[in-house]
């Protein structure tokens, strides 16, 4: 009889912390509160260090030219710089198995696009959440953030946290001048490559939540355009972002020296804005958008303020080492 209660009681426990969540893929239980966490994407690094979460082990992310060399978004670092010190399992681009194996986690979560193909490896690792952090918008931003709250039991702080956030969303959009022409987010990477973001893209979609109006619609259902100076100069947006790549400003440098550029309605009323790409666009969460709310009320875009290049404090390298 002793044991047989024992035994109800070793049921119960594990029925009571036992969750189950939603993901791409459909339902995935979870039996205990996970310990060690992996997280396959900066973004997802992003959501756990929101709240209060250090990961077991991550990914980071390759350079343009597909060399791993631990780049990350320095945003993440200041607000933990322990995670310099956390195993790193490969890139985000390609996760290394073995190095995942090794770091036993207890919870993978993962990219659905970029992770779908090795999927059937993590859930033989780990129980594996696979949720959406390419293509999306901001309120899915929030969706998957509640979905690792309630993976890892923080569904109440996530809860304030996301309070705070609208909170300062709300802020944005009453600072924001909903008359002003359209803008455009640029890629410009150190070769002098021009990627445009379109209007499908997750940065686009977030400053129309915001108030303002984006530049260049998508065709296709594409996230960027490349694109020439001429190109741009064809599109001669109000204001254009700027985003730099590991805070190499050499290919900025030249194309200050263009006609073509001069010729930018943008640059001749001072609505050219510096940014850190890892930051813009290789992190859709909620710290990278609350960071990004912050920039853009303080150099004057969300308001459509004029501000000098010169005046602006550029981003600063980026990388883990």
């Amino acid at each position: 009889m002793k044991k047989y209660y024992l035994l109800l009681l070793l049921a119960f426990s594990t029925l009571c912390c036992a969750v189950t969540v939603s993901d791409t893929k459909g339902t995935v239980t979870i039996d205990t509160p996970p310990k060690r966490i992996a997280a396959l994407e900066i973004s997802l690094t992003d959501y756990l260090t929101a709240l209060g979460i250090q990961p077991a082990c991550i990914t980071v992310s390759e350079d343009v030219g597909g060399i791993f060399n631990r780049l990350g978004p320095g945003y993440l670092l200041k607000i933990n710089p322990s995670l310099r010190q956390i195993p790193q399992v490969g890139s985000r681009e390609h996760p290394n198995l073995e190095a995942l194996i090794n770091c036993k986690p207890d919870l993978i979560i993962a990219d659905s696009a970029r992770d779908k193909s090795i999927y059937p490896q993590l859930k033989k690792i780990a129980p594996t959440l696979l949720l959406d952090s390419l293509r999306v918008s901001y309120p899915q931003v929030e969706q998957s953030f509640m979905t690792i709250a309630k993976a890892t039991g923080h569904q109440q702080i996530a809860k304030k946290i996301l309070a705070k956030q609208h909170n300062l969303i709300n802020h944005a959009k009453a600072h924001t001048n909903k008359n002003a022409g359209p803008i455009l987010v640029v890629n410009l990477f150190p070769d002098g490559l021009i990627k445009s973001f379109t209007s499908n893209s997750y940065i686009a979609k977030f400053f129309n939540m915001l108030g303002r109006s984006y530049a260049l619609p998508s065709q296709h259902g594409e996230l960027v355009q490349t694109i020439t100076l001429e190109g741009l100069l064809a599109i001669n947006p109000d204001a254009i972002v700027v985003l730099l790549t590991d805070g190499n400003t050499k290919p900025l440098k030249r194309w200050q020296k263009s006609l073509l550029w001069q010729q930018l309605n943008a640059v001749k009323n001072n609505r050219v804005y510096i940014a850190d790409r890892a930051l813009w666009v290789q992190s859709p969460g909620i710290l990278s958008s609350r960071e990004i709310i912050k920039q853009t009320l303080k150099n004057g875009l969300l308001a459509d303020k004029p501000m000098p290049l010169e005046k602006q404090s550029l981003p600063k390298a980026n990388r883990w080492m």
